[in-house]
C-alpha cells in the first residue's frame, strides 16, 4: 500500500485546506468546470433601467416606428402575403395583420391613441371637488373627500 505525501493535508489533495479537526475541504474549481455553470454573458437580455417605465401594452421589442410599418403596407400594396411578410421582417404575423387592418384609422402611420379606463365619478363631482379646493387650497386630500362626500 503506497503511502501519502507527507507534504499534502489530508486526502492527498495539494488545493485542499485542512482545518484544525482533521478534515479537508476542497477549494480548487477548474475553470472549465465555473465556465459552464455561469450562463454566457452574451446571451443575457439587458437590465432595465432603474425606476423607468414599465409599459405591458408594448412588445418587449418595443412599437414599430413610422417608417416600418410603411414598409410594411408598401410591401402589402405591391401584393406581398401577410405570411411573407411577416417572416421578410421578422415580426409576428398577427402584427403585421393588425398594421394592415388599421391602416385607414391611422394619420400618416402614427399610433393610435388609447381610450384608458373609464372615470370613476361623474362632471358633477369633478366640479364639486374642484370648487372647495379653489376655496379652501390648504385641505389634505382626506379633507376635500369628506368634506365633499365623494369617493375617488
Amino acid at each position: 500500500m503506497p503511502s501519502r505525501r507527507r507534504d499534502t493535508p489530508r486526502g492527498g489533495c495539494a488545493n485542499a485546506h485542512s482545518g484544525k479537526h482533521g478534515f479537508s475541504l476542497k477549494v480548487a474549481i477548474s475553470r472549465d468546470r465555473v465556465s459552464s455553470l455561469l450562463p454566457p454573458l452574451l446571451n443575457m437580455p439587458p437590465q432595465r433601467t432603474p425606476l423607468g417605465p414599465i409599459n405591458g401594452n408594448e412588445p418587449c421589442t418595443g412599437p414599430l416606428s413610422e417608417f416600418e410599418r410603411g414598409r410594411i403596407i408598401g410591401m402589402s400594396d405591391r401584393g406581398a402575403k401577410k405570411a411573407i411578410i411577416s417572416r421578410y421582417y421578422n415580426h409576428p404575423y398577427s402584427t403585421v395583420t393588425n398594421i394592415i387592418e388599421k391602416q385607414s384609422l391611422r394619420d400618416d402611420g402614427h399610433s393610435l391613441p388609447r381610450t384608458g379606463l373609464p372615470k370613476c365619478y361623474s362632471d358633477v363631482e369633478e366640479r364639486l371637488v374642484l370648487r372647495h379646493v379653489r376655496k379652501f387650497p390648504k385641505h389634505t386630500y382626506a379633507e376635500v373627500i369628506k368634506a365633499c362626500g365623494v369617493t375617488f
